[in-house]
């Protein structure tokens, strides 16, 4: 796949992995697999982002969850509000989202892995909550999900492969993947408040957990991504039926800090920007702790030293996005 110039203003290419191999045959031991393998540890290494393909999923699978999440949440307020957050699953209107202390300029609508089992906490005191319409949006989004954890599993693979780990071991984390999906609308720069305690789109943070998928629109300069040096530069011009990828804090802190959880953040745009983040997460009781042997400085083992429980990092998170 071509990469457009205007996509090598990230850091002087955004990488495109093909992980159609792994999505295959996740234990395969191919030329393809580890080539595609490699990629992805080069990608992981260096940005912490990349454009993914070979996912399997059809770009019209793709449409039609985009095309759904804009019609639900171009309906008026008083419908979206029957489906208000309770238990922090569901809808939040413009500016409930925070970031750093100062309001997130969209809205959105949050689901969970519904695992009453093992999750604990805030998060458990509730069920998603699902809009009547427009009537394709469940199927959509479920349809989307089972798939991107079918997807989840197959980097995950390429991940053990890039780094020379026997895929037992990161399963061992993922015996029950948890899971989070945000829908996502940011209005129009005209149509925001702006100035007080109103920050970005959405501001400068990392993810959480093991892996985000990110679908968007295709809207242009609203996705910025922080290079090694501090710069922000934006990402555009996504070839249409990829993902952009990219690896949270679990991911990073299993592998030393070798793998960047970069930061990034949404500026808002001239037009209404849709997007649908999937996080692939570990297991909500999973103990994450560094793989031995990868850390890549004195300062990195310091830093990523020990273990971090992620259901208390998510949860932690989630009450700090809503203070």
């Amino acid at each position: 796949m071509r990469v457009n110039k205007a996509i090598r203003r990230f850091a002087s290419s955004l990488p495109v992995v093909d992980v159609s191999a792994f999505q295959k045959d996740p234990n395969g031991v191919s030329r393809d697999h580890i080539q595609q393998a490699d990629a992805l540890k080069n990608a992981f290494t260096n940005q912490g982002f990349a454009l993914l393909e070979g996912h399997g999923m059809t770009t019209e699978a793709m449409d039609e969850v985009i095309d759904a999440t804009r019609t639900f949440f171009n309906q008026s307020d008083d419908y979206k509000q029957q489906y208000n957050m309770k238990g922090y699953r569901g809808y939040q209107r413009v500016g409930v989202n925070i970031t750093k202390h100062r309001k997130d300029a969209h809205e959105g609508i949050d689901y969970y892995k519904e695992a009453p089992e093992t999750v604990t906490g805030v998060l458990s005191t509730h069920t998603n909550q699902w809009p009547d319409t427009p009537a394709n949006f469940r199927p959509a989004i479920e349809t989307y999900i089972n798939h991107l954890m079918v997807t989840g599993d197959a980097v995950m693979a390429a991940i053990s492969r890039g780094l020379d780990v026997h895929p037992d071991v990161i399963k061992k984390w993922m015996k029950d993947p948890f899971w989070i999906l945000r829908a996502i609308s940011y209005p129009p720069a005209s149509k925001r408040e702006v100035g007080g305690d109103w920050g970005e789109g959405c501001g400068e943070h990392t993810d959480y957990g093991f892996l985000t998928f990110l679908l968007t629109d295709g809207t242009d300069n609203a996705l910025e991504v922080q290079t090694l040096d501090g710069h922000w530069l934006p990402v555009c011009d996504i070839p249409k039926g990829t993902f952009i990828i990219n690896i949270g804090d679990m991911l990073s802190h299993l592998t030393g800090g070798l793998y960047r959880a970069t930061p990034h953040r949404v500026k808002s745009t001239a037009l209404q920007r849709v997007s649908v983040p999937f996080f692939f997460e570990p297991s909500w009781d999973a103990v994450i702790t560094p793989l031995p042997g990868i850390a890549v400085s004195s300062h990195a083992q310091e830093t990523f030293s020990g273990g971090r429980h992620y259901g208390d990092h998510l949860t932690s998170k989630v009450l700090s996005n809503f203070g």
